[in-house]
């Protein structure tokens, strides 16, 4: 019976974590860099929706425009992770509440620093 239920419980918690990551790529974050001449749209997942490149910018030395290009993706990045760090946060507090609940219905099995060396059984 536990096993079906801890199975359960397990499948269910999966099928979530499926579920979010399917509302996280329609989860999408705006990023302009600061000299306002890269917009990006990156999806929660992390995945670059849109890329606009100001035609100034692109007059520029290659190299230039190359090395601004990473950091703004990496920038856009990093808040796409935000986003997703809170958003699964949110995720596992509400699958971690409910396998709290599920376990006390089992009863009090005793905190593991309640177990003495003569508890243990070789």
């Amino acid at each position: 019976m536990l096993d079906d239920l801890m199975q359960n419980l397990f499948l269910n918690a999966k099928n979530q974590i499926e579920q979010e990551k399917k509302i996280l790529e329609d989860k999408v974050i705006d990023f302009e860099s600061n000299d306002k001449k890269i917009f990006l749209k990156v999806s929660a997942n992390g995945r670059i929706k849109d890329l606009n490149i100001s035609p100034d910018l692109l007059k520029e030395e290659p190299e230039m425009v190359e090395d601004l290009l990473v950091v703004a993706i990496n920038n856009a990045l990093d808040k796409a992770e935000e986003l997703r760090t809170q958003e699964m946060d949110k995720l596992k507090n509400g699958i971690i509440p409910n396998l709290d609940d599920l376990m006390s219905s089992f009863g009090d099995f005793g905190d593991v620093e309640d177990v003495q060396d003569e508890d243990i059984i070789e």
